[in-house]
């Protein structure tokens, strides 16, 4: 069936037309539901006399939330009718799936549930069939209810047929999970210990290196710990992982030694977040000819090295222009050949730019003005020149504006164009006299930080923040300013916290980040 548009079924001559297509009510709900949803809320079943009901006593049949259950025991006796499956899991008591146990009733598969809450389940308009259903998806008679072995009685009478924890395992998993650990396994001294887990003992230590406790096994460790698996506790014990849980781990037999595989793992205990230490970070950095190449390299300790803020202190051999913002800018041109006129701007996504000419508002755009005052269409842009360096931008707008002016065309532009005209040359012109003056407004950097974005990132770029006199918060280093635009407009933020994107901006690698229709750089990466 075609999806119909929104409110279709809202009109009462198109439920009808649906709805005489159908015999019964149930082919009407299975195969159109939305109309029968709709039909059903305003009362127009009422009206299709032709539609067949069910026999039974039932409600009108609905797949919501008050669908009608059937309850049998395991042995397949019907025991009651519940008009809702809330109604039904109020009278079983606790949390049970008893819409699953529907859907698995008269599914073709038989990997679903059987059971819930020791009752088997069917919807009203399976019960003429619910024989056949039972009898082809049989259920174990030994399984035993929903919190059976939560009852201490229980586990003790299940464990006395048994010899061993091993016997006791391999019977009921669950019930020795849960007599481990509520503890009552010391209660059963008729059960000999499993040797094969007793070589496994693991002994707990303190993080200086003070004895704690000694474990029987990984699993009793782990479950004291609220873990269903021990797997962190199994790697400390085989040197994989330096501590788990708080605490760190060795398996009995290498008790003699603690001290010294203490020591040698002594230095990562104090690692900051990511794995890696400063040194291991700078370490791994020598390696490399280029920022840019350790950044593919060794990207987590590359991401480390962002974290700590000491990218910009590493030293390479190579300064290696980064790709992501090599060769990313175009100067385009738009010329009215009816008036002779023409506009010079750079870009970093032609398609963008085009779009923004051709929507602006008159006040915003000088190629729409024109193109409104005179009467004449806006041409396609001309792009005279790509692939050009962003800093090298401004230089490059500068030439090509001066060119048409001397080949006699009319210029558009009405700001000027030029090294310290465009949108990131436009910081240049804050002389260090107005930084000073704005931060001795201030006692703390953190609040120049966020109130002048745009003189912190220069005072940063220009190495003096310290000269201002402003107090700092903390001693941790300080975040580096980022600076975002579209060729129009600049935007400066105090650090990456800052802008929206913030996820997107720390996940991608390192140099432009796009977002929004403005282009983000950290400050230093465009300016050294």
């Amino acid at each position: 069936m075609a999806k119909k548009p929104a409110g279709y079924w809202r009109i009462k001559e198109n439920c009808f037309k649906e709805a005489k297509k159908y015999n019964t009510l149930k082919d009407f709900t299975k195969n159109c539901n939305s109309a029968y949803d709709v039909a059903r809320i305003n009362g127009w079943l009422e009206e299709m006399p032709w539609l067949e009901r069910c026999d039974r006593k039932t409600l009108v049949i609905n797949t919501g939330r008050e669908r009608e259950v059937a309850q049998y025991t395991i042995d397949g006796k019907f025991i009651k009718i519940f008009k809702s499956i809330a109604e039904a899991k109020n009278e079983v008591g606790g949390n049970v799936d008893i819409s699953g146990c529907c859907k698995n009733a008269v599914s073709e598969e038989d990997s679903g549930r059987k059971v819930a809450g020791g009752y088997r389940w069917v919807y009203v308009e399976d019960m003429c069939r619910a024989e056949e259903l039972f009898k082809n998806k049989t259920v174990d008679t030994n399984r035993k209810k929903d919190g059976f072995y939560r009852v201490k009685e229980n586990c003790i009478e299940t464990a006395r047929g048994c010899k061993s924890i091993k016997e006791l395992r391999e019977k009921s998993n669950r019930c020795y999970s849960i007599m481990l650990e509520e503890g009552w396994l010391e209660e059963c001294p008729w059960l000999e210990k499993d040797h094969s887990r007793e070589k496994q003992r693991v002994a707990q230590y303190t993080l200086d290196g003070q004895l704690v406790k000694i474990w029987d096994c990984m699993d009793e460790a782990g479950l004291f710990f609220k873990q269903k698996s021990p797997g962190h506790i199994s790697q400390c014990c085989h040197f994989k992982r330096v501590k788990a849980h708080g605490y760190r781990w060795l398996f009995e037999r290498d008790m003699d030694r603690a001290e010294e595989l203490f020591s040698t793992y002594k230095n990562k205990l104090n690692q900051k977040p990511g794995g890696y230490t400063e040194e291991e970070v700078r370490e791994e950095a020598k390696k490399y000819k280029s920022l840019y190449d350790f950044s593919n390299g060794s990207h987590y300790y590359y991401r480390a090295a962002r974290r700590m803020e000491i990218i910009n202190d590493l030293d390479f051999p190579e300064r290696v222009q980064n790709p992501y913002t090599d060769k990313s800018i175009t100067v385009y041109v738009y010329e009215f050949n009816e008036t002779n006129s023409a506009y010079v701007g750079i870009t970093d996504n032609k398609k963008r730019r085009k779009t923004q000419h051709k929507n602006a508002d008159v006040k915003h755009s000088a190629v729409k003005k024109h193109s409104v005052e005179n009467g004449i269409p806006i041409p396609d842009p001309k792009y005279v020149e790509e692939n050009i360096y962003p800093l090298d931008a401004g230089d490059r707008e500068d030439y090509w504006r001066n060119k048409y002016k001397e080949e006699g065309w009319n210029v558009l532009n009405k700001g000027k164009t030029g090294k310290y005209s465009s949108s990131i040359g436009s910081l240049r012109k804050i002389s260090d006299k107005k930084i000073l003056e704005a931060a001795s407004q201030y006692t703390y950097l953190k609040d120049f930080r966020s109130e002048c974005a745009k003189m912190y990132a220069v005072a940063s770029y220009r190495g003096i923040l310290d000269s201002l006199g402003l107090i700092k918060s903390t001693g941790q280093p300080q975040p580096q300013p980022v600076i975002a635009f579209n060729g129009l407009k600049v935007k400066a933020y105090p650090s990456v916290a800052h802008t929206r994107n913030r996820e997107r901006f720390s996940k991608m690698k390192y140099g432009v980040k796009r977002h929004n229709g403005y282009t983000y750089y950290k400050l230093n990466d465009i300016l050294n």
